[in-house]
This record gives C-alpha cells, sequence and structure tokens, in this order.
C-alpha cells in the first residue's frame, strides 16, 4: 500500500521503489492495526520531504571487510539431542547451539565480511546520505518492555554525529540496510560466554566498529557527478510449502495432546499451527525481486531473510563492478535457504519458518541474475 500512496503523491513509479526493513526483537508488528496506518503514512511522508530537498549531487561507492562481527549460527553437532525437530525427526545442524558445546563440529554456511557503502555528497562536499549494507542479522540485549532499532540505529546515529554539518542543506541521511544474514549472527559459538554484556552495551560496539570502518572507507570514495541510473522490479511464482499425508497425520496427533505436555520438541504445538496455516493457504504466492543499477553499482532486494551464501552467489556473477543484496526488500516472506541446506534441516528450513518451495533460492538467484544482465545490456 505504501509504494502506491508514494507512487500517487510523487509521480514515482512503483517499479523504482524499493524499501526495506532491518531486523529486530525490540519493537511492536508493523501489521497491527494501532501502528500500521503511522508506518505508512511515515513511510510516504518521508519519501515526500525527501523528494522536496532534491538538489544536483555527487555519487559514489565502495566496501570494506569486517568479519569480527558476523558468526553463522547454524552448526553441525554431534549430540542427537540437539538436532530434534517440531515434525518428530533429527536434523543434521542446530541453529544457535549451545556455546563452547563439546559436541560442536564446524558451521554448516559461510559469512559475508563485506560492508558496503553509498555515498551521496552535495556539490560543495557536504555530506547529504550514507546506506552502508552488512550482512548480521541483528545484535539484541534489550531490556524486556523497550523499544529499540537495533545496531542499525545506532550506526546512524554514530555516522550523523561524525559527518552532519549546520548548512543550508537538509539534515544528513544514514542508513545502515541487512544483507543476506538469514543464517548469520553476532555470536561466536565456539567459546563460551566470558561476561554479561549491559544493556546495548554489544550492540552500542558493533555499531561504533561497523561506523568506523565505514567512515575510515569513506575518506578514499571517488563521487560521480553523473551516472546512469535504472530500475527494474519483477514478480517471481514460487510453489508454496505443504505438508503430505504422514505429517499431517503427525500433526494432526500434536494438536491433540495437552498442552503442558512435549512428545518429540518444545515448539511441535507451534509448527503444527504454522503448517495447519500453510496448508489451508493459496498453492503459490507471488514475491517481487528488484535490481537498481546506479553505475558500476548493483543493487539488489529480495523480500526473504536471505542465506549468506546465495548473496556471496550474487555478488560473484553478478555483471556489475560491485554488487550487495538488501533482504527484507518490498515483502517480508520468511527464511530462504538454499536446497543445500534445506537437506540438512535446522530452524530455518523447518516447514512454518520457511514457507516456500526448496528450489526458491535457486530460481531467485537464476531470476535476478537475468535481470541484472538485462541492465547491463
Amino acid at each position: 500500500m505504501v509504494t502506491k500512496i508514494i507512487a500517487a503523491k510523487n509521480e514515482i513509479p512503483v517499479t523504482n521503489i524499493l524499501m526495506a526493513a532491518t531486523h529486530t526483537h525490540s519493537a511492536t508488528r508493523g501489521q497491527t492495526d494501532k501502528y500500521r496506518s503511522i508506518l505508512i503514512n511515515g513511510i510516504a511522508d518521508a519519501v515526500h520531504q525527501a523528494i522536496s530537498n532534491l538538489e544536483p549531487a555527487k555519487i559514489g561507492w565502495g566496501s570494506v571487510n569486517e568479519s569480527s562481527e558476523v558468526f553463522n549460527r547454524r552448526w553441525f553437532v554431534k549430540d542427537s539431542t540437539l538436532l530434534h525437530n517440531p515434525f518428530g525427526g533429527v536434523d543434521q545442524v542446530r541453529m544457535n547451539p549451545p556455546r563452547g558445546h563439546a559436541a560442536l563440529q564446524k558451521p554448516a554456511g559461510p559469512i559475508d565480511p563485506e560492508i558496503s557503502i553509498l555515498s551521496i555528497k552535495a556539490r560543495d562536499d557536504t555530506q547529504l546520505a550514507i546506506l552502508a549494507n552488512y550482512s548480521l542479522h541483528y545484535v539484541g540485549g534489550v531490556p524486556r518492555g523497550e523499544i529499540s532499532a537495533d545496531y542499525f540505529g545506532l550506526f546512524s546515529e554514530a555516522i550523523t554525529n561524525e559527518l552532519s554539518v549546520t548548512s543550508a542543506h537538509p539534515a544528513m541521511v544514514s542508513i545502515l540496510s541487512n544483507g543476506t544474514s538469514g543464517d548469520i549472527n553476532n555470536i561466536n559459538f565456539r567459546q563460551r560466554s566470558s561476561r554479561r554484556w549491559a544493556p546495548y552495551e554489544k550492540m552500542q560496539q558493533v555499531a561504533d566498529l561497523i561506523a568506523r570502518r565505514v567512515l575510515e572507507t569513506h575518506q578514499n570514495l571517488k563521487h560521480k557527478d553523473w551516472v546512469p541510473i535504472q530500475s527494474l522490479q519483477q514478480e517471481i511464482t514460487l510453489r508454496a510449502r505443504k505438508p503430505d499425508a504422514t505429517l499431517r497425520s503427525y500433526l494432526a496427533e500434536v494438536v491433540e495432546l495437552p498442552d503442558d505436555s512435549v512428545r518429540h520438541h518444545r515448539y511441535e504445538k507451534i509448527y503444527a499451527e504454522r503448517v495447519a496455516k500453510l496448508d489451508a493457504g493459496p498453492d503459490a504466492i507471488s514475491v517481487p525481486l528488484h535490481c537498481l543499477q546506479i553505475g558500476e553499482l548493483a543493487i539488489l532486494g529480495i523480500p526473504f531473510e536471505t542465506f549468506a551464501e546465495i548473496g556471496l552467489q550474487l555478488k560473484q556473477d553478478s555483471p556489475f563492478g560491485h554488487t550487495f543484496t538488501i533482504e527484507l526488500a518490498n515483502d517480508s516472506r520468511g527464511y530462504l535457504p538454499t536446497p543445500e541446506q534445506h537437506s540438512l534441516g535446522g530452524y530455518e528450513t523447518w516447514m512454518g519458518t520457511n514457507r516456500v518451495e526448496k528450489q526458491a533460492s535457486v530460481k531467485i538467484t537464476k531470476t535476478l541474475l537475468k535481470m541484472l544482465e538485462s541492465l547491463k545490456n
């Protein structure tokens, strides 16, 4: 709905609008009746204000690696009791295993340490905006009852405090977007926790480090006063995941259990409900994919919590000099593992956490690369 409002008020084609969420576990739901209209109108008003502040500018981009804050959270473990799933089975990998546990073997996937940076300056070199992208889910450490934008918000404050100046130009805008981080968090599972972090302390540490690396790299970016810009959006249809007869029967038995009983996994009743909703829902869904070209920079938008290896493949195979992906873009459709990760199981692959066919990442990657080629040509 908000994209239609923006398009109507500002004469911007819907296909030119890429918007995305960041990840926090310390906020209310945007779909609630109380909050939804505030969110929609607030986003539309912010875009309208940005358009009102348009002025000639220069643009530059680059990146820097920072691997110290990203860890794959899916692990192979030797203890089968750590691998039970809500469907009566045993997985091969465990999300968020106990830290420093003797059963830990190795992570089930890679990380993406790259911080991508897009910088916009006025002609007199006043900083107007910075967009960064980092493949880290969220950090957390927020007291119960408090609302936080997590390290994304603290990063924005740090960048703005450093680069914003009082001038005739509009106030600077700093943004940090979620990269492909569906299987990435900030916990080093090889080590037992050596200390207890105060509320917001670890979050602030991560935000300050990422901001510092961005500022160091930003100093050397070359800004251009003209680049070609193109935007391309395409809908792709994916099959919805559905239970087979065996799983339907198993979960029907789970539903009948007393509320305080656990048959195989503590979340089995929750997933019985989620699978029932999928089963009763449509057989297929349409999801938007987005490609934005800015000179030799390509920005991709995927409406899932996307595994890091998918983003790495898109970077590797992109025809553009620099590419990064923003997840949770233009929609939110659950987790997006690869088929290989599906075969290993684990939370992100469970039916109800993942809601689309197991080949979805292959189809999405193939479609996005074709879209990039069309922009390149």
